[in-house]
């Protein structure tokens, strides 16, 4: 090859060109060709199908490069590179090229002579071969090893492998790697050379110089905030009929007889429990009269017609509409200073349309504070007429149901709390469509500042909005930022209560629901742990709530107990802060806390193999034969004293329901077994063949509650410790 130009052909078979004539392009084609050339010839390259930019860019730095164009390129021995043969030789193929030219048995004078046997012949053959390929892999690299007469087992190798045969062998056997390494050292030479050639470019200085301009651009939207920058408008004149003032409360004439008992009771009782269950019996009393007072039956002077009741309505509807085209007014009418506030007419209709959705947003969590404190109260009234709105609404739909209307008129709201302090409540209120009752509120205050700041547990009767007002309530107002409100249920109630807290605070109030359903089912790693603790916070920050169950709680408790038990100690480290996390900034809102806090729904979980119980089943058969005997010793006993205990019939195979009357009759019975057990064992405790002195031993083991020590020792230091130990905890 003497020289290149372009030629279409090399576009089907660039790769294949490349590789057969690297050499002879590095070497003598591309320094001395015609630059022009060899400039059209690369980029003829550069559109071949299986073109590589990089192979490319090497060549063109064989003709740029100085330290490349001085590289010396290897020559094969051969001829020719056999990239499939390797560039290393191992000791496994030197082995195995050695086993051909090993020498039998029977060519081998001195091991015949010692008449050595075949396995130990073997033996020494592997030796020799093992040791030789050793001896040749580590002369690599090199074209042709020799065998060094002066080795230490140079002897064993001549004694069992043919040697003057090698040298041609082995020197086939090394051509070619040493080709293909000498070749390899070639390209890493090349790849080292070609980092250090990157050339800056050499940009002319411009003709032309112009100033630089600096380009103003204004935001191309309008911002929510910057709505609501104008001055609010003056608050509207309401003037609709106001029913409040209509009801008055009628005491309850009906004479219990409960108090006459209570008198009675408390004449009678005789001792601290017995007084103290007079007394919350007249607690009781107490809180029944004042619900009668509160809740039962309402005289309204003058209920409200239906026409008026429309009347009403109207008027709200209309405060409604007032305030929110004042809004609307305030907030496209330019101010004084707002001269870059599009409000020319064709920008008009290029405004974002602001609904009253979009209005009671700013005074959730994510808005509120970013208006001017005027705007925020202005909003907290709009949505006050909202309130009133729906429940004048509610009044004229139930106009012929007293009870109903008497409910509506008792309750006007907003009379024991301030709605743009709460303005979450007023939000739940709105999408809603209620009023938070003053009872309600009364309990949502205890519950956010409990008295002296420890826990508190409160009372409502069922049906009085616990779960779907009181609760988001709560979870909405201290979910602030700076603590993670843990909404904790029971199982059959957290499908409802997702449900609910979605429906309550997904809308307006904008407040996401946070899921933890963690179990010890769950394969905990590190990745999970991350993604747990990253949920936390997040859930922390974003001012959500975090649904749980108790069993979710207790499982994450016990999984950092597992994993250090199992040596995880990163997970469980991780789990750790996790839970120390939820001790420091949790809030806990517990529904239903009698059900959540009663023993009987403590989980405990089973960890390791199953296994037997204690002295199983040793336990049952002794039960059963200290009953037994019990069964057979009761008609002795109370044939002796019939007045000291009472033994109803049982049916065969069971056990007499037995009631003693007398102490003494106790301590009888129960001096009587012991001293039956004593004398005849029972499983596990084989008396019979113990003398006297023993028997005692064990009686006085089993009845005497204090014990000294010589006494504890007899029976403690004596094969009869186990048997005796189970008969007494059983």
């Amino acid at each position: 090859m003497s020289g290149i130009a372009y030629d279409a052909g090399i576009l089907k078979e660039s790769a294949q060109f490349v590789i057969q004539h690297w050499l002879t392009l590095h070497n003598s084609v591309i320094p001395t060709v015609c630059k022009f050339k060899l400039m059209i010839w690369l980029a003829t390259l550069s559109y071949a199908e299986d073109a590589d930019m990089n192979v490319i860019q090497t060549l063109a730095s064989f003709r740029t490069t100085p330290s490349l164009t001085t590289l010396a390129t290897p020559m094969a021995a051969s001829g020719s590179f056999f990239p499939s043969a390797g560039a290393d030789i191992s000791c496994s193929e030197l082995e195995c090229a050695l086993w051909p030219e090993v020498k039998p048995y029977h060519r081998c004078p001195d091991i015949v002579r010692r008449q050595d046997s075949e396995e130990l012949f073997e033996y020494h053959q592997r030796t020799a071969v093992t040791t030789l390929a050793a001896c040749l892999q580590k002369q690599w690299p090199c074209k042709s090893p020799t065998i060094p007469s002066d080795h230490g087992y140079f002897y064993d190798w001549k004694t069992y492998i043919e040697l003057w045969g090698l040298p041609p062998k082995l020197e086939r056997i090394f051509e070619k790697p040493n080709d293909n390494f000498r070749f390899q050292t070639y390209l890493q030479e090349i790849a080292i050379r070609l980092p250090s050639v990157v050339v800056p470019p050499h940009l002319a200085p411009p003709m032309l110089i112009t100033p630089k301009w600096n380009l103003l651009r204004e935001r191309s939207f309008v911002n929510a905030n910057e709505l609501f920058r104008n001055s609010p408008p003056m608050v509207p004149a309401t003037d609709f009929p106001d029913f409040n003032c209509t009801i008055s409360g009628t005491h309850s004439t009906q004479q219990y007889r409960l108090p006459k008992l209570i008198q009675r009771l408390g004449d009678k009782a005789q001792g601290g429990y017995e007084q103290k269950y007079v007394n919350d019996l007249q607690a009781s009393l107490r809180a029944m009269q004042q619900g009668d007072a509160i809740t039962g039956p309402v005289t309204v002077a003058g209920i409200p017609s239906k026409e008026e009741l429309v009347v009403h309505l109207q008027a709200c509807r209309h405060d409604v509409q007032q305030r929110h085209g004042a809004m609307l007014e305030a907030i496209f009418v330019p101010g004084a200073n707002q001269s870059s506030f599009p409000s020319k007419m064709h920008n008009f209709f290029q405004m974002p349309r602001v609904t009253p959705l979009s209005i009671l947003q700013r005074l959730n969590k994510d808005n509120f504070g970013s208006s001017l404190p005027a705007w925020d109260q202005y909003i907290a009234g709009y949505g006050i007429a909202l309130t009133s709105l729906q429940r004048a609404e509610r009044m004229l739909s139930c106009c012929h149901d007293k009870v109903a209307l008497a409910n509506e008129l008792r309750n006007p709201g907003h009379t024991n709390w301030d709605p743009l302090a709460y303005s979450d409540s007023l939000l739940l209120e709105i999408e809603s469509g209620i009023i938070v009752r003053g009872v309600q509120q009364n309990i949502a205050d205890k519950m956010r500042n409990p008295p002296l700041g420890e826990n508190a547990v409160l009372q409502l009767n069922m049906g009085e909005g616990k779960s779907s007002v009181i609760v988001p309530m709560v979870a909405s107002s201290s979910a602030d930022g700076s603590r993670i409100v843990l909404v904790v249920v029971a199982k059959p109630q957290s499908k409802q209560m997702q449900q609910m807290l979605i429906a309550k605070l997904g809308g307006l109030s904008n407040r996401r629901v946070f899921y933890m359903p963690f179990s010890r089912d769950i394969r905990v790693g590190m990745a999970e742990a991350s993604t747990i603790a990253s949920l936390l916070q997040e859930c922390k920050q974003s001012g959500g709530v975090l649904l749980v169950q108790p069993a979710h709680i207790l499982s994450l408790q016990l999984m950092c107990i597992e994993s250090e038990i199992s040596g995880n100690n990163d997970v469980s480290r991780m789990l750790l802060q996790i839970k120390d996390f939820l001790d420091k900034h949790a809030r806990k809102i517990v529904d239903e806390s009698d059900e959540n806090f009663n023993p009987k729904f403590e989980l405990v979980y089973t960890m390791g193999i199953q296994q037997s119980i204690e002295h199983s089943p040793d336990r049952w058969f002794l039960i059963h034969s200290v009953l037994g005997m019990i069964r057979k010793l009761l008609p002795v006993i109370r044939k002796n004293n019939p007045m000291v205990m009472e033994i109803s019939a049982w049916p065969q195979g069971g056990f007499p329901r037995l009631r003693i009357l007398n102490e003494s009759a106790r301590i009888r019975l129960f001096q009587i077994v012991a001293r039956r057990l004593s004398q005849e064992g029972a499983k596990g405790l084989p008396m019979a063949k113990y003398p006297a002195v023993t028997r005692e031993a064990v009686f006085n083991y089993i009845t005497k509650p204090m014990l000294t020590e010589v006494e504890t020792g007899a029976i403690e230091q004596s094969e009869l410790k186990d048997g005796v130990s189970t008969m007494v905890q059983m």
